[in-house]
């Protein structure tokens, strides 16, 4: 197998993606629980005690003393946001939605308990219900921007990506607009296949936070899907400046540097990748590919082998791992290489081909033509290939019988 062949993995197993394209949502902490103006009645006081319990880590006491407190005064409709917010500090989503929806029977035009409302039920999976809330939250209030932000967001998980796009662009226009929904709307741009929306989009939240790593990733995908590699690369750059936990950044930019030729680049990007994230194996076959386009075959193959150490299931690194094998000269070795290559994924005829080719310098006629009918059964527009090797263009003839024996 050329070099040109070997598998990369990044592009081709679709690991190259916008690592962030889930979006951004405003519903961060809840709001504090709090009291009320007017401690005179019992239900109240008990209101009050159940902050305190709450602030002092104590949950569970909070909540016994909010349903007493129900229980003597079924109005307090802050009871019911409390217990709403401190379902949700707790993660119980479903639970959370429940009291929103207890507090807005006595409070429905209170557009911040809708938008609480539609976090709740968003965390929760239901995006069909928080459009229904988030609707009403900007039918009381226009201009909340968070709800516009979060409905696009709910959009997006419904596959409903034109409406996405407006809610985004409308919470782009709301008061104090940050970076989030520029950041959600190029994404959402990006998926529409409006490439040149979705850089101007990450460039307005750039000029908002110019460290947000994640816009720098997504706007080098976005280049790179575009075919520009220069753009792509500074961008990845950028994003791997600021990435400081990740290794994603580092990963990309890698292999941006084996599209443009840079395989030296390449290697030291896909290292400190490594050095984030150790056991990563798709990191490793990159790495391994670098090397071998470098012209150093066995580096990439000590490189494939920990790849295979880490996923022994690993197809492309198996694939890979022949073709150093076979360039080094270990003929016997790359065919037991592509032989578990082929195993793994049987549906990819460039494996049955490099089989075939390496089989055939070995002598095995027979099982070489058999992965050679397999590739061309796949693949017919491999056909044209094999006139770079002679010893597979001989087994298509028809003595090729008689020629292997």
């Amino acid at each position: 197998m050329s070099q040109e062949e070997r598998e990369s993995d990044v592009g081709r197993e679709g690991r190259e993606e916008r690592l962030s394209d889930r979006p951004l949502s405003l519903c961060g902490s809840p709001p504090e629980v709090v009291s009320s103006g007017d401690e005179g009645s019992a239900g109240r006081l008990l209101l009050g005690e159940g902050v305190t319990q709450f602030h002092a880590g104590n949950v569970p006491a909070a909540l016994a003393l909010w349903e007493r407190a129900l229980a003597s005064d079924p109005s307090l409709d802050q009871a019911w946001i409390n217990i709403g917010y401190a379902r949700t500090s707790q993660g119980y989503h479903d639970g959370a939605a429940r009291s929103f929806r207890r507090a807005l029977a006595l409070r429905g035009d209170r557009p911040d308990l809708w938008f609480a409302l539609a976090c709740a039920e968003q965390a929760a999976g239901d995006q069909t219900a928080a459009v229904t809330s988030l609707r009403t939250a900007l039918d009381l209030s226009p201009g909340m921007g968070e709800a516009w932000n979060n409905l696009g967001n709910a959009y997006v998980e419904l596959k409903r990506l034109d409406e996405a796009e407006a809610a985004y662009v409308e919470a782009t226009h709301a008061e104090g607009s940050g970076y989030e929904p520029w950041f959600n709307l190029g994404n959402v741009r990006a998926d529409l296949g409006d490439r040149s929306g979705a850089v101007q989009a990450y460039q307005r939240a750039l000029a908002i936070d110019p460290e947000a790593w994640r816009a720098w990733f997504n706007l080098g995908f976005v280049h790179a899907a575009g075919g520009d590699l220069e753009a792509a690369h500074a961008a990845y750059r950028r994003a791997a400046d600021y990435e400081v936990e990740g290794h994603e950044a580092w990963y990309n930019l890698g292999h941006t540097c084996l599209e443009m030729g840079r395989f030296q680049e390449a290697v030291q990007a896909y290292r400190r990748a490594l050095e984030m994230r150790t056991d990563d194996h798709e990191v490793w076959n990159n790495l391994g590919t670098a090397h071998a386009h470098a012209g150093r075959p066995e580096e990439a193959a000590s490189c494939y082998r920990r790849a295979l150490e880490l996923s022994p299931r690993y197809h492309p690194a198996w694939n890979n791992l022949g073709a150093v094998l076979e360039e080094t000269g270990d003929a016997a070795g790359a065919a037991a290489a592509y032989g578990h290559a082929v195993e793994l994924a049987p549906g990819q005829a460039t494996y049955h081909l490099s089989r075939a080719a390496v089989l055939a310098r070995l002598g095995d006629g027979a099982l070489a033509a058999e992965h050679l009918a397999r590739a061309l059964a796949l693949d017919p527009t491999l056909s044209p290939l094999l006139a770079g090797f002679p010893e597979l263009a001989r087994l298509q003839g028809p003595d090729s019988g008689s020629e292997q024996a």
